[in-house]
């Protein structure tokens, strides 16, 4: 049968690797997609076990068709990463199905591998490449098992071998990875995140706010030379959202217009005043498959592909699909564009026409009574918050309209971004312009590597107002009612109220006032921040920095030179040990008492030359000892029968003719 000519060892290696190669990508697969998948497998091992046949043609290009047609619906194209994997995972399953010769094993192997490399336009977590390393060896496995001698040896030695030849490779490996230029990608693939909560969006409704509010996944991370700032001073700036319908604030499409972020770039266009001293700071954020960057407000970035949009906010030229880290500095002290454009002014007082009377009147009537005077009404209304009966709350009462007026007279419990909200909402009412700021407020120190690690638990929605001299200034009218907040943490508001995390009962951060399980999560935390920063992060601008700092100036040429000359001088190193490393062989017991044997005849002067048999060194045996003759002839005999005949025509078993071995070696 053809299904014989791939050996049984290397048959388990590969759907072994093919079930290992399928796993990563199990988060994001359909389940019809997985289940076909494992029935492949199943199939295949049923083919080989002469149970079941393997598929006819019809049956074949069904599969092909039907599988093709329900990537093509449930995706509406069948390009892109997600249907693109899907469609590979797929034609990698069924080709289980027509895989009868060693060729179709070699490309099975070569899809394995494919498949193992696009699980990184997912996933670059140090614990994923650990694994995807280990499916590398064991697709290695079943190369070495393919073209082993022995077609049913035991599959341990093939992993064993794979190990060795992946060692010999780490140090080339390296230095490819340290030395070979970083160029950017021809093509970039736009690859969507695997969960819901994966940041903020450029559109805000209270809910959204509240949904992240929920979730633990890490936002950024944020490294400061020096001390960081109070925890009531980390407002890290994302979105800025102008416009609203009457029910979500969205960021206006004028805003998106981005300049140079220079200092005096900056302070030419867009009226910034630096004042005191700044905040030098890395940080290194988590995919959110947007543009939008975090930083303390007024950021400096000295970064190719970074700009400042004109409301301040910093932006990447492209989606970020993976961690980025990039460096900034930002000065807390400052006045920002002290003087306002007829069109800045018009974006920045725009409300809905109909709906949120009594927020309306209040606001007006509030604003004459403070004779005009902004910062009396800013106050009064921070005053009403605070003395009122305004509660925080990450489960507040549903508002499916006039949302304003009913979150302000009447349900008065809410999230940052109803009060951020309802705050711009009275100020724009009476005239002042203002704008909702969303972004994140404060972060939990690492006490391993003295960063700050920032969750999405901990977005935040505040106020900006203009006053005229001033420029714009940040009011959180979150602070009036829950000063906490602000001064400490959303955790512990939440606890009371038994939300925080409430969906993600066994989610370390749960119990972070347990010293034991926080060292264990701040040290678990600290080796991804450096796996993310020196592996993940090694870009052109990284490894720039990095050979400047040991190697003076890098050039093309000497980067060529210095790659080439390390590459040469491990593998003459390689060469040198496969050289000094003697093979071992595997003799069985009567293999060595064989080599004792002529071993003992040496000593005696007789000499077995290069291709001898046995019964040849025999004869020369006997001819040079004569007087030993019968124990020569005794042991040649048992050892040849013992090596190879069938049992039944062997004169002694295997322990008594090894008895029989040792007894006349002992008289030489």
């Amino acid at each position: 049968m053809q299904v014989a000519r791939i050996p049984r060892n290397s048959l388990i290696w590969i759907l072994a690797s093919h079930i290992a190669v399928i796993t990563p990508h199990l988060s994001y697969l359909s389940v019809w997609l997985i289940f076909t998948s494992l029935v492949c497998v199943v199939w295949r091992i049923m083919v080989f076990q002469s149970h079941w046949h393997f598929p006819g043609k019809i049956i074949r290009a069904i599969l092909v068709i039907g599988g093709g047609t329900a990537i093509l619906v449930q995706y509406n194209t069948q390009l892109g990463a997600e249907a693109g994997v899907a469609l590979l995972i797929m034609s990698f399953s069924l080709k289980l199905l027509e895989m009868k010769t060693k060729r179709d094993v070699y490309l099975q192997v070569l899809l394995a591998y494919f498949v193992v490399s696009v699980a990184f336009l997912f996933n670059k977590s140090m614990l994923e490449s650990a694994y995807l390393a280990f499916v590398s060896l064991i697709i290695t496995a079943t190369l070495i098992a393919l073209n082993q001698t022995l077609p049913h040896g035991k599959p341990w030695p093939n992993l064993k071998l794979a190990c060795v030849l992946f060692l010999q490779a780490c140090p080339i490996m390296l230095a490819l990875f340290i030395f070979f230029p970083r160029m950017p990608p021809i093509w970039a693939l736009e690859v969507s995140g695997n969960g819901t909560n994966t940041g903020l969006r450029n559109a805000m409704s209270p809910t959204d706010i509240a949904k992240l509010g929920q979730s633990s996944a890490l936002a950024f991370r944020a490294e400061f030379k020096g001390d960081p700032p109070q925890h009531k001073d980390l407002y890290w700036r994302a979105l800025v959202f102008s416009h609203f319908d009457g029910k979500i604030w969205s960021a206006s499409k004028t805003a998106a217009s981005s300049i140079n972020s220079y200092p005096y770039i900056k302070q030419k266009k867009m009226d910034i005043n630096y004042i005191d001293h700044s905040y030098e700071y890395k940080v290194l954020i988590e995919p959110t498959h947007q543009r939008y960057l975090v930083a303390l407000d007024i950021p400096v970035v000295p970064f190719s592909g970074i700009s400042m949009t004109e409301d301040f906010r910093l932006v990447y030229h492209e989606p970020i699909d993976e961690p980025l880290q990039y460096k900034v500095t930002s000065f807390l002290n400052h006045t920002v564009q002290t003087e306002l454009s007829e069109w800045q002014r018009f974006k920045d007082l725009q409300l809905p026409y109909t709906e949120n009377e009594r927020a309306t009147a209040l606001a007006k009537q509030w604003f004459e009574e403070s004779d005009g005077d902004a910062e009396i009404f800013i106050n009064r209304v921070l005053n009403w918050i605070n003395q009122d009966t305004f509660s925080y709350t990450l489960k507040p009462p549903k508002l499916n309209s006039n949302i304003v007026d009913r979150f302000l007279f009447d349900t008065k419990k809410g999230y940052c971004a109803h009060y951020a909200g309802a705050f711009v909402y009275l100020m724009r009412a009476a005239g002042i312009p203002a704008r909702v700021v969303g972004g994140y407020l404060g972060g939990e120190i690492n006490q391993i590597g003295q960063y700050i690690l920032v969750h999405q638990f901990e977005a935040h929605a505040w106020a900006e107002v203009w006053l005229p001299e001033r420029g714009w200034i940040r009011v959180d009218p979150t602070a009036s009612v829950a000063p906490e907040r602000i001064l400490d943490s959303v955790e512990g508001i939440l606890r009371q109220e038994g939300s925080f995390l409430a969906n993600q009962p066994f989610s370390p951060l749960r119990f972070r006032n347990n010293t034991f399980i926080n060292i264990i999560r701040h040290s678990a935390d600290y080796i991804n921040y450096s796996w993310d920063r020196h592996v993940v992060g090694y870009d052109g601008q990284y490894q720039r920095d990095f050979l400047e700092k040991y190697f003076s100036a890098i050039t093309p040429e000497r980067m060529a030179v210095l790659m080439m000359a390390l590459l040469g001088l491990i593998l003459l190193a390689v060469t040198f040990i496969l050289f000094r490393i003697k093979p071992s062989v595997n003799l069985t017991e009567m293999d060595k008492l064989y080599r004792s044997f002529y071993t003992r005849l040496q000593k005696l002067g007789v000499h077995r030359n290069t291709g001898e048999t046995p019964l040849q060194f025999q004869v020369s045996a006997i001819n040079q000892l004569p007087q030993y003759r019968s124990h020569i002839e005794v042991i040649t005999k048992l050892y040849i029968e013992q090596q190879y005949l069938p049992k039944n025509l062997r004169t002694l078993s295997s322990q008594k003719a090894i008895q029989e071995i040792k007894q006349r070696l002992k008289l030489f």
